[in-house]
């Protein structure tokens, strides 16, 4: 019986020495979220100028990109993505480095000319009377 209870004790014991790491990795693995506009890109990173509420400034931040596993949205490739582009990315925490694992592209529009409007033809205030 003694050795039932031992047995028990390392068990556990050992079940909670193997779910720490798991825990830690759990939690530099979780998500989180940015946004601002694409300052340069290049095959395995992107430099995103956003605001700093903190601070009250803009910041540079460098993300690290897998483009294997990186999930793109509104353009097919990291080739599309210009200096100027808004960008929303969901990141992770991996030794370190924020590295994206989804990228959400929004292009600038380039300005379209105003639509001339028609001249209105204005009616006399009060019509004339005919007589």
């Amino acid at each position: 019986m003694k050795t039932f209870f031992i047995l028990a004790a390392v068990l556990v014991l050992g079940l909670i020495l193997c779910s720490v790491p798991s825990d830690l990795r759990a939690q530099e693995e979780q998500k989180e979220y940015a946004y601002g506009t694409v300052k340069s890109v290049s095959n395995n990173s992107i430099i995103v100028t956003e605001f700093d509420y903190e601070n009250e400034q803009e910041i540079d931040t460098t993300y690290s990109v897998e483009p294997a596993t990186t999930e793109l949205s509104n353009i097919a490739s990291l080739d599309e993505i210009t200096s100027g582009d808004n960008i929303e990315l969901e990141y992770v925490l991996r030794n370190g480095k924020k590295v994206a694992v989804s990228i959400s592209v929004w292009k600038q529009r380039e300005e379209e000319p105003p639509i001339p409007a028609e001249p209105i033809e204005e009616e006399p205030a009060y019509p004339e009377e005919s007589f």
